[in-house]
């Protein structure tokens, strides 16, 4: 299958975050899912996740490295044309400094 990234984050408990993915509750991955593709919260966009989605992840302990690389994959796939469902990030939108994790969602479909 040709695989697809449609968006780019950061977490500082990637198991929390994934599962909130997963489990279809609000986050801004959510949030644009169902903007994009007319899929409620709950039940739905939980199925929807399993069934359409895959996340590969990648440990950085550098909280500066983390930043800049999230903010590299998302300028790089965004110039190869990807629909990222990012939003732009403003600065004070940023975490306080912790250790993150960087990680690509996959979509199955694509």
């Amino acid at each position: 299958k040709n695989r697809k990234q449609i968006y780019v984050g950061e977490s500082k408990n990637l198991k929390e975050r994934i599962g909130n993915h997963f489990a279809g509750r609000k986050t801004a991955l959510t949030k644009q899912v169902c903007s994009q593709y007319n899929i409620p919260l709950g039940e739905e966009m939980r199925e929807w996740m399993t069934k359409n989605c895959k996340f590969a992840y990648l440990e950085v302990s550098d909280f500066d490295m983390c930043h800049l690389l999230e903010a590299l994959a998302i300028a790089i796939l965004r110039k190869k044309n990807a629909k990222l469902l990012n939003t732009v990030k403003q600065k004070q939108d940023l975490p306080a400094e912790r250790k993150t994790e960087l990680y690509l969602l996959l979509p199955k479909f694509f």
